[in-house]
């Protein structure tokens, strides 16, 4: 990390670690999982799209617990600079529903996958065990929810990212450099 000052104020590697590597597995996750939903049904490259998408949904599911412990034991860092009630309210507020949706959105495909009497695949090395037995009208609803997890899931990441670029953009704090210090502005190394 460059010499910004902002050493006490970040995120440890491991956290900033798992906050890049899952973001880019969510990310994916879900375009390939929209991208597959829209396939014909007899397209036959949908059946691997899923396997990546439910194997992808797999790994943020195992990601999301020592990322969830990290962050309940190491905490967040302190702010440099005074930040409003209102703006760590938000945060709070944002990161809680990233972490509930990290987990419920792939719980409810793992349901929905076991309940339409389909495996759980990981990248076909094997399968996880399924825990719920095959049962149609349990398919639907967890269709329903996991689809509708998703697009909360995708409107809760832009207003995250929308909030980060604004604060490195416009208010010029810290907030994003936390994350990734290498963005810390000339004005927060010259500030301190």
């Amino acid at each position: 990390m460059r010499d910004t000052g902002m050493e006490n104020y970040v995120y440890g590697p491991a956290q900033r670690g798992l906050h890049w590597f899952m973001a880019a597995i969510i990310i994916i996750a879900i375009a390939v999982g929209l991208y597959a939903a829209d396939l014909p049904k007899g397209d036959p490259s949908k059946g691997f799209l899923f396997l990546i998408h439910k194997s992808l949904g797999m790994t943020v599911l195992i990601l999301a617990a020592p990322r969830i412990l990290l962050r309940i034991f190491k905490g967040a860092p302190p702010y440099r600079f005074p930040i409003d009630r209102l703006t760590q309210l938000g945060a709070a507020a944002g990161h809680a529903a990233l972490y509930v949706l990290m987990i419920a959105v792939p719980i409810g495909g793992y349901v929905m996958t076991c309940a339409e009497d389909h495996p759980v695949p990981w990248f076909g090395v094997f399968s996880f065990p399924r825990l719920v037995a095959p049962d149609k009208a349990l398919a639907e609803i967890t269709e329903d929810a996991h689809v509708v997890g998703a697009w909360i899931l995708i409107a809760v990441i832009v207003v995250h990212v929308l909030a980060a670029i604004w604060h490195h953009r416009f208010k010029k704090d810290e907030v994003m450099a936390r994350m990734a210090p290498r963005l810390a502005t000339k004005s927060l190394k010259n500030s301190g």
